[in-house]
């Protein structure tokens, strides 16, 4: 095997593989540089811990799609283990899980994930136990995101500020609407179809309930999980204190059009 085709294969991969390995180092310390500098920010009530490890991945790595899906991973396990304390709060902060039932839904579901995969790797691992123990994996990695949503769903609050609204569920990329692309906003609760026109802030969908509507003028894009993109004109989503959302958007909606007519 000395001095022939197979050797120098096998030695070119070794070389391949320390420099993929310097690489992915060297773009975790530009990560780790990004996200000190951006978490130094903390009077910008706009961004949070999942903002400042979304935006530091988005400098350091240049393909979209998979810095999102890296930044989901992180920030999964970033709220299930690290994340045990919520960010101060303003007066333009909106909570909306108090009085949903969502953390009851959440909190069902990994009950079940546990059963589960307690159940099923009792009777596989005797007939079967790589796939036991692949299952077992698949099941923990489910109740983490399971936490870490549940988690960033507390910690992670809707803002209304003077320009535009900020809405911030769970491990979903922050979601920016300008103030004057709103057409109106409503409260909604009730059943709905689906359509490309609507996304409903929810990531198990009519399992979690809504009460306000917000239609926009034009179709806008919005950014989901995993990379997913959809560009939609209505937006479902929960807010505790409804009435005072609804109450103080329009009002920003007014002083937006009085300043744009003066």
């Amino acid at each position: 095997m000395e001095n022939n085709f197979f050797e120098r294969l096998f030695q070119l991969k070794i070389y391949l593989n320390i420099a993929f390995l310097l690489f992915l180092i060297w773009k975790a310390v530009l990560f780790l540089k990004d996200f000190k500098n951006t978490a130094k920010q903390k009077e910008n009530p706009e961004l949070d811990a999942h903002s400042i490890i979304t935006n530091s991945l988005k400098k350091s790595v240049r393909f979209q799609k998979l810095g999102k899906i890296i930044a989901f991973e992180i920030c999964s396990f970033y709220y299930c283990f690290i994340k045990w304390q919520g960010d101060k709060k303003t007066k333009n902060d909106f909570s909306g899980y108090h009085n949903s039932g969502v953390s009851g839904l959440y909190f069902g579901l990994m009950l079940v994930s546990v059963f589960e995969a307690f159940g099923f790797h009792a009777l596989l691992i005797s007939r079967n136990k790589p796939l036991a123990i692949l299952l077992l994996v698949l099941h923990v990695y489910l109740l983490i995101n399971l936490v870490g949503h549940l988690k960033a769903i507390f910690f992670r609050t809707h803002l209304v500020l003077s320009q535009k609204i900020v809405l911030r569920y769970g491990l979903f990329e922050t979601i920016e609407i300008p103030i004057h692309s709103i057409l109106s906003i409503n409260k909604f609760e009730g059943d709905y179809e689906k359509s490309p026109e609507l996304l409903k802030c929810a990531l198990l969908g009519k399992l979690e309930p809504h009460n306000i509507s917000l239609e926009l003028k034009n179709n806008q894009n919005f950014r989901l999980p995993f990379g997913i993109t959809k560009n939609s004109k209505k937006v479902l989503f929960y807010i505790d204190n409804a009435n005072d959302f609804i109450n103080e958007t329009r009002l920003k909606i007014k002083e937006n059009q009085n300043l744009k007519n003066t």
